[in-house]
């Protein structure tokens, strides 16, 4: 036990010292960028995120004229000088490459001690928020990118009417998820009205989301002012009804984990759901590592034929991926991966559907009959769902629906959606099917049976 203990001591300590002695070698580098006899009002350190994933260390001095430091990439040790100007709040930077060349530019406002603006690159055609604020010496230490990011579950009752809320913050003040009405509480079976939802999450101006149903048409809007205060108070309008002033309690919630990754060249970040499920955590790990393989790989073959780094390759290869939650509690959680890449042709979709009662996937043929292949269904039920879509009088969108596939499967509170793969012109379109329509094509006493039609 006291080894473990002067271990542990010694690990901290000698990480104290690493990361003093790094932040020291910046501000030398950073000192060195001016003359010698010129006297600096002030040398900072800074922490932050490139795009909210990235971690970057930025080490600033100021001489009352000019502003120069050092940006660094933290995970991959890729750095770059910087100069440009401070006045009042704005900071404006040129960001120079190791040849002397201009790569890019910082611009953004002060807050006191944070920092709120964009980077882009030496053409503005590539552009990323980039936030960081500052810090002592010795926290210039990668951090956890999902750590400000998060997945939760919110319920309110209205008159007896069960409405659920589904939403996550995957980056900066973005938020998205799904908003489930009970269309009517008399029924104890689960039917739901199901809306899309989009909007901010932010301080000053609370909840903001904005409802659009499967069919793309907008169908109201949900308000909370203050998110400071939990329980949340709500106002949710459908259509031209009065708003429904209502409580939302927290009823569930998932961690996030994250991978990334930043250099001259690449940027790359994917970020997904961690629960207290074991097997699930260890299954959607293998595959998110197994995709990161797949891009370092691509990117490490365009990156072997870039023989010298110039502006033009600047943050030329990039990859994101993100998870779009469809539903969890207890027993499932669905939602669709989604990937894309500078390296790779369009945006791959993965479905995911885990029982976390039994630890396994959900899979079509798990819950439909055997005589219903999805080419069947496809047929018989999406693309006759789609006539009632806000697009189906556009004649390009007619024609791609006749012929679309629809092979990504998710579970929700109130039916199966199905979408297809990312098209140029019309995205990722997808629909959902009620249960209840579902009847004659889904097996009796399925997962579906146990979980959503008590």
């Amino acid at each position: 036990m006291l080894f473990k203990k002067s271990f542990l001591f010694f690990l901290v300590c000698f990480t104290s010292i690493c990361l003093h002695g790094q932040a020291l070698e910046l501000a030398k580098q950073t000192r060195a960028l001016f003359d010698e006899d010129k006297e600096l009002q002030w040398v900072k350190h800074f922490k932050g995120r490139l795009n909210d994933y990235n971690d970057v260390a930025i080490v600033l001095g100021y001489d009352g004229n000019l502003c120069k430091g050092i940006f660094k990439y933290l995970r991959s040790g890729d750095q770059f000088k910087m100069e440009g100007f401070f006045e009042k709040k704005n900071l404006f930077l040129k960001e120079i490459d190791h040849n002397g060349n201009i790569s890019g530019y910082v611009k953004g406002v002060f807050k006191q001690t944070s920092f709120e603006g964009t980077w882009s690159n030496f053409d503005n055609s590539i552009g990323s928020p980039l936030e960081f604020k500052q810090v002592y010496p010795n926290q210039l230490l990668p951090s956890h990118c999902g750590d400000n990011k998060w997945m939760r579950r919110y319920t309110a009752i209205y008159k007896k009417q069960i409405i659920e809320l589904s939403i996550q913050k995957l980056q900066g003040d973005v938020v998205s998820g799904t908003v489930y009405v009970k269309s009517n509480p008399r029924k104890n079976r689960g039917e739901f009205n199901t809306y899309k939802a989009k909007g901010n999450w932010t301080k000053e101006e609370g909840l903001t989301l904005r409802l659009i149903d499967d069919y793309g048409f907008n169908q109201g809007k949900l308000n909370v002012p203050n998110i400071k205060k939990e329980p949340l108070e709500a106002f949710l309008t459908l259509g031209d009804r009065k708003p429904l002033q209502c409580v939302f309690s927290e009823s569930d919630r998932l961690n996030t984990d994250c991978i990334e990754y930043g250099d001259y060249y690449s940027m790359y970040d994917v970020i997904y759901p961690k629960t207290s499920n074991l097997p699930f955590n260890t299954w959607i790990e293998k595959l998110v590592r197994r995709e990161a393989a797949k891009f370092n790989d691509r990117s490490t073959k365009v990156s072997a034929n870039l023989t010298e780094a110039t502006p033009e390759k600047r943050a030329t290869i990039r990859s994101n991926g993100w998870f779009e939650i469809g539903f969890f509690n207890d027993n499932i959680l669905s939602g669709i991966l989604l990937l894309e890449s500078t390296v790779a042709q369009g945006q791959r979709a993965i479905p995911i559907n885990f029982d976390l009662t039994n630890s396994k996937r959900i899979t079509f043929e798990d819950i439909f009959r055997k005589e219903y292949e999805i080419d069947f269904f496809e047929e018989e039920v999406i693309r006759i769902e789609f006539q009632k879509h806000a697009l189906f009088e556009n004649q390009g969108f007619k024609k791609w629906i006749k012929t679309a596939k629809f092979p990504h499967m998710v579970l929700l509170r109130n039916g199966i959606h199905f979408s297809s793969n990312f098209n140029p012109i019309y995205g990722r379109q997808g629909i959902t099917i009620p249960y209840d329509k579902l009847d004659t094509f889904l097996k009796k006493d399925t997962w579906v049976d146990f979980s959503f039609r008590k």
